[in-house]
C-alpha cells in the first residue's frame, strides 16, 4: 500500500590536524647569559629609581568634622624625597574618639600613600627599562 523508502546518507568531514610541534629545548649558555644580564639590569634600574634621599618622612594632617554625616574628613600631606603626596579620606566619628583606631587608620593611610608612590616609581623605571613611553 505505502511504498517506504529508506534513505541513509553517510557524510563525514575530514579532521584537520595542526602539525606544529614545538620542541622544548634546554636553554643555551648564551640565553642564560642574556637572561642574567637583563635581570641584573632590571634590578639596578629599580634600585636607582627608588633611592631614598631622606630617611625621615615629614607628614601633617588636618581634620574637619562633618556634623551632618557624623564623619571626620582627614587630609594627609606627606613629603617624601622632596615630593609631596596628599590623600583625603573620611572616617567615622566614633573611630576618631577611639584613639587606637584613629592611630591605626592614620598609619594604614600613610603606608598606602608611600606604597603607591613606590609602585608609581617602579612602573616608571620598568617602562624606561624596556623603552616604553
Amino acid at each position: 500500500m505505502f511504498d517506504t523508502i529508506n534513505q541513509t546518507t553517510k557524510h563525514s568531514t575530514e579532521l584537520v590536524r595542526d602539525q606544529h610541534i614545538h620542541n622544548h629545548l634546554a636553554p643555551t649558555d648564551d640565553s642564560i647569559r642574556l637572561y642574567n644580564e637583563l635581570l641584573e639590569k632590571a634590578k639596578l634600574s629599580l634600585l636607582e629609581s627608588n633611592t631614598i634621599e631622606c630617611n625621615g618622612i615629614t607628614a601633617a594632617y588636618m581634620l574637619q568634622e562633618k556634623f551632618a554625616t557624623q564623619t571626620i574628613e582627614c587630609y594627609i600631606m606627606i613629603k617624601l624625597n622632596s615630593e609631596t603626596i596628599t590623600r583625603l579620606f573620611e572616617m567615622d566619628k566614633f573611630d576618631y574618639v577611639n584613639k587606637e583606631k584613629f592611630a591605626i587608620k592614620m598609619r594604614e593611610n600613610i603606608a598606602e600613600c608611600i606604597t603607591l608612590y613606590v609602585l608609581k616609581n617602579i612602573k616608571n623605571s620598568t617602562q624606561s627599562l624596556w623603552g616604553i613611553k
